[in-house]
């Protein structure tokens, strides 16, 4: 085997560890701190992702790569007014950017990336009444490039970068529907003059027990 597919096959070998630690890690401890916590509450949610990572000042809904995703999150001590949200997410990306509306593709990814996400941080009600909620977070993610699709290398992107993350949502019922903000701290793209720091947006529909 050539020496460049032997270190790219080793390189995929080496996520699937670093995926199940990240993933079951942190839903260990999410779930261990929900059975101490006061109350606490699940979200099983899923959508759409968008992610800025090229200078090419157009906004991030007039061209950027977009996926889609789905994942976890557990409120902790969810009875209270501010309370503590940790979570984990699996998203999948086309490489490329894309013209919205005209050529965007969601979920026909073939040239893309897959990432996984882990984020931590606070959130409050802004309006609390029995059958509705209006919640605001902020808080810390760290994503981690797990897989590459089609004509995607590794080298191409940063495998790993923190960010920040403020979401905004309504509860309507047990449906749940948040809008998220993600500016990342690193750049993410490789050996490009074009490149920024990646900034991702969510929009993403649940249900919550």
């Amino acid at each position: 085997m050539p020496e460049y597919q032997t270190a790219l096959h080793l390189r995929k070998m080496r996520t699937i560890p670093i995926e199940a630690f990240l993933i079951f890690a942190l839903i260990g401890v999410g779930s261990l701190v929900t059975l101490t916590a006061q109350s606490g509450g699940v979200v099983l949610s899923g959508g759409l992702v968008w992610a800025d990572v090229l200078d090419d000042q157009q906004g991030i809904l007039n061209r950027s790569q977009a996926g889609y995703t789905a994942g976890i999150e557990m409120r902790l001590g969810a009875d209270d007014h501010l309370y503590f949200k940790v979570g984990t997410s699996f998203s999948r990306l086309h490489f490329l950017s894309q013209d919205h509306p005209e050529s965007t593709q969601f979920f026909a990814v073939q040239d893309g990336y897959d990432v996984l996400k882990a984020m931590a941080g606070l959130e409050t009600r802004l309006i609390s009444t029995n059958r509705i909620n209006w919640r605001l977070s902020g808080g810390l993610t760290f994503n981690y490039v797990s897989n590459v699709l089609g004509n995607v290398r590794f080298a191409y992107m940063n495998t790993a970068f923190f960010g920040l993350r403020g979401s905004t949502g309504i509860d309507l019922s047990f449906i749940t529907l948040d809008l998220g903000l993600e500016p990342g701290l690193s750049d993410f793209l490789e050996d490009r003059s074009d490149a920024k720091k990646p900034f991702i947006m969510t929009l993403t529909a649940g249900v919550h027990f």
